[in-house]
């Protein structure tokens, strides 16, 4: 009687294990999945460019920016070109400082002895679409440069920002005027274009910074 106990126990719990089994299976239906992956790179925007000096109409270029005898009557072009190197494009100015002791000086009518054009000008002064400027800091006017992956033809973005700037000093200059030093300082700046419009205002350009490239980065 025992035997046969057993047996129903048995034959029971290998039913009950195949009917778990069984319903187990009922969920294994067909399958199937796709994984997709996506990657969102921030864009660069990586202005690079030269400044140069020609003295008195000529094609060399002044070595190293430094001229030592700069007299009366005299004028330096200053020529300022660059390239965006980055994706983006940007809005992007130049600004020319004087300071020393020329830049300080005026004549007897109190004109500066020093006076800086934006344009090029030639040798017997007559302006080639050039603009006086009247302050020892002056701002050229604003461009936008395009980049690498942003053109912005309804701007008329152009590839490479050129400006040119001429420093005159003045025949009318005294003795006074020896001896004494003249440092310009140039800067060009770059500024976001995209989703940044209107720059009317002076406040964005203050939150301007050096771009330095990461070595570890690997640039898109």
């Amino acid at each position: 009687m025992k035997d046969n106990t057993k047996k129903k126990s048995l034959a029971l719990f290998i039913s009950l294990c195949s009917l778990f089994i069984f319903a187990g299976s009922l969920v294994a239906y067909f399958s199937d999945k796709v994984t997709g992956e996506a990657s969102i790179t921030a864009g660069t925007l990586d202005i690079d460019g030269t400044y140069e000096l020609y003295y008195n109409g000529s094609e060399e270029k002044v070595p190293d920016n430094k001229l030592l005898n700069f007299n009366p009557g005299d004028y330096v072009v200053v020529k300022a070109s660059f390239t965006n190197g980055g994706t983006k494009s940007a809005w992007i100015r130049n600004s020319i400082g004087l300071t020393g002791g020329l830049a300080e000086l005026t004549t007897g009518e109190g004109t500066p002895v020093i006076l800086v054009y934006e344009g090029e000008v030639t040798s017997n002064f007559t302006p080639q679409n050039a603009k006086n400027l009247t302050s020892n800091s002056y701002i050229s006017g604003t461009k936008v440069i395009e980049g690498s992956a942003e053109k912005e033809p309804e701007v008329n973005g152009v590839e490479k920002y050129e400006v040119t700037y001429t420093i005159y000093f003045s025949p009318d200059a005294g003795n006074n005027a020896q001896r004494k030093d003249l440092e310009l300082t140039l800067q060009t700046e770059a500024l976001q274009y995209r989703n940044n419009k209107d720059i009317s205002g002076d406040d964005a350009w203050k939150k301007v910074q050096e771009y330095v490239a990461d070595t570890n980065v690997v640039e898109p």
